[in-house]
């Protein structure tokens, strides 16, 4: 956009409107995924960021950059959120927030890292639209081999949930993604997190194990 003579508040404004373009997203997201599946939006997004990087590729004015960071809604903030929901219909009950942290480690550290260095790497020897055209046709190559995968391979591991389960089988799983803390920010174990909600419901129990096991012994033993 520099390139192409772009002010500086333009530069902004196109993270705004990929942003708010996500905000109805976020709303139908649920309905969608019941509909077409994790690993088909996952697809999609490829597909639309291919577009998206095409896009800018072919535009001469910077002001046709708002029609393409609509994309933005579906190639980045939608991915995002589906990816983490398929993490936590995959990974067992004690490791959903580690697959999530590792998704999110490999997507926008090690992913950008190497994008980086590999965009910078094509710019300097094809130009700068000649990289992101061969970006945009690696990203649809990265679409269609993860469908194929998914088909001859990963597929074995997805957990077989009709759709109106899925929801049903986050609910369930996340507690193993919320810290367990006390009032003063120590986290707890689960067996220690149970026995205070136990005190706190139950007094007259704690009160009766407190007493004299004297007292507790039955009559006839005394």
């Amino acid at each position: 956009m520099k390139s192409m003579g772009s002010p500086n508040y333009l530069l902004g404004l196109t993270y705004t409107v990929g942003t708010v373009a996500s905000i109805p997203m976020m709303y139908l997201l649920t309905h969608i995924t019941r509909r077409v599946g994790h690993v088909n939006l996952l697809v999609l997004a490829f597909f639309a960021h291919a577009v998206r990087i095409l896009g800018y590729s072919w535009i001469s004015n910077p002001y046709w950059c708002f029609p393409i960071e609509l994309n933005e809604a579906i190639s980045c903030y939608f991915m995002w959120v589906v990816a983490t929901t398929y993490c936590a219909v995959l990974a067992p009950n004690g490791l959903v927030a580690t697959l999530i942290g590792v998704a999110g480690m490999v997507h926008f550290c090690l992913g950008k890292g190497i994008g980086a260095f590999a965009g910078g790497f094509l710019i300097a020897r094809v130009g700068l639209r000649m990289a992101f055209r061969y970006v945009g046709y690696f990203a649809i190559v990265c679409g269609v081999l993860y469908k194929l995968v998914h088909l001859v391979w990963l597929r074995r591991f997805d957990q077989q949930l009709p759709p109106e389960k899925v929801t049903e089988e986050l609910v369930k799983r996340r507690p193993s993604i919320l810290p367990r803390a006390d009032q003063f920010g120590s986290a707890l174990s689960f067996s220690a997190h149970h026995s205070k909600c136990q005190e706190v419901t139950h007094p007259e129990s704690q009160e009766a194990n407190s007493a004299d096991p004297a007292e507790q012994q039955p009559l006839q033993n005394r």
